[in-house]
């Protein structure tokens, strides 16, 4: 049976998206409003302390006292949106699609990347901004400064997880007639590729390695120390086994991997 995508419902949509559109900009005045007002109080403080010379060193203070502000009130505002249920929906069912809509456009409008990277390059900011939108992370985590996130509220992070400048991480897939939106699970210490691309659903076992520009697509399954080389398409549904080698468009089983010698002891059978 073939699938076609949803009759437009004309100016109906089109006065929903003019209503987000405002939302989304009142909310980021408001929030850079109080983040702005924070560092001029900041800078105020300092000038009477210390005069001009004070204001000076103390502009990147209240730079990254700016950004925390925002970092924290956009955290209130996520806390307070709609929630998005993991599930599969009919392409602009209103509750679903505009929840995700609004929600992944907020960080969007508020977060332009020059601001972006600086959050993601001062540890505490960074941690404070993605547990804020929803993200179960941890505060040693590293994500690239140009990871691209779409759904941090769907993403759980294990601890010591490595994400590599310019992969993808994306928590919903919009087909042409229904939204699939699944939560990822990246479990300790595995390691996500530079411009390694994962799709809803995806598991990643603890100590697994997703190679460079390698693509996980929906409900992919990688378990606990496997690897998968750099750029190779793994199918959806697919299971990849614990310690297993896999490589390829489409990928395939290609090999195993050294599994770590404690677990290699523990797992050979012992004599009497």
């Amino acid at each position: 049976m073939s699938r076609t995508a949803p009759k437009s419902h004309g100016p109906i949509r089109f006065a929903l998206w003019i209503v987000y559109d405002l939302a989304w900009i009142a909310f980021a005045g408001l929030l850079y409003g109080a983040g702005v007002l924070a560092a001029g109080a900041f800078l105020t403080w300092v000038h009477g302390l210390w005069g001009w010379t004070g204001v000076a060193f103390g502009v990147l203070p209240a730079y990254i006292l700016m950004l925390l502000v925002v970092v924290v009130l956009m955290g209130v505002v996520s806390a307070l949106s709609p929630k998005v249920t993991p599930g599969i929906y009919e392409k602009f069912k209103p509750g679903p699609f505009f929840a995700l809509v609004w929600r992944t456009g907020l960080s969007n409008v508020i977060f332009a990347m020059p601001f972006l990277r600086t959050v993601h390059f001062i540890a505490l900011l960074r941690f404070l901004y993605y547990r804020g939108q929803g993200m179960k992370t941890h505060y040693e985590n590293w994500i690239s400064p140009d990871v691209t996130i779409a759904d941090a509220f769907m993403i759980t992070l294990g601890r010591g997880v490595n994400i590599g400048g310019l992969a993808s991480l994306s928590g919903h897939l919009a087909l042409p007639d229904r939204m699939i939106i699944l939560p990822i699970v990246i479990g300790d210490r595995a390691v996500i590729g530079a411009h390694a691309k994962i799709g809803p659903g995806v598991e990643v076992g603890a100590d697994a390695m997703v190679g460079a520009n390698a693509t996980l697509s929906i409900n992919v399954k990688v378990g606990e120390g496997a690897t998968v080389e750099a750029g190779s398409f793994v199918k959806t549904s697919t299971i990849i086994g614990p310690y297993e080698k896999w490589g390829g468009f489409p990928a395939e089983k290609i090999g195993e991997v050294r599994r770590p010698k404690a677990e290699t002891a523990s797992a050979a059978p012992s004599q009497d």
